[in-house]
């Protein structure tokens, strides 16, 4: 994930750029360094809003509600679990 998150950077893809920070979230969070998740998934959010990608923003929100979960972090869970699910449900 590293090598093509670095090819997006290079050529200035910032919607591959999202989308390889989300799966590096992805694979952090499932190895534990969930505190380094929530950066990438973070940063990914934020270029999914800049490129304007809301089902890439309502992925990465219920991406950052998972690690947020998994810090023990229940509000901030909560806060990013919703805001997926009104996105989701205005996507429709």
């Amino acid at each position: 994930h590293e090598a093509a998150l670095a090819v997006a950077r290079e050529t200035g893809d910032w919607r591959a750029e999202g989308v390889h920070r989300a799966n590096l979230g992805g694979v952090l969070c499932s190895l534990g360094s969930h505190a380094r998740a929530v950066d990438e998934l973070t940063a990914a959010l934020a270029l999914s809003r800049v490129v304007g990608d809301q089902e890439g923003e309502c992925a990465r929100l219920g991406s950052l509600g998972i690690a947020h979960s998994c810090l023990g972090k229940s509000t901030a869970a909560i806060r990013f679990y919703t805001a997926a699910l009104t996105l989701s449900r205005r996507l429709g």
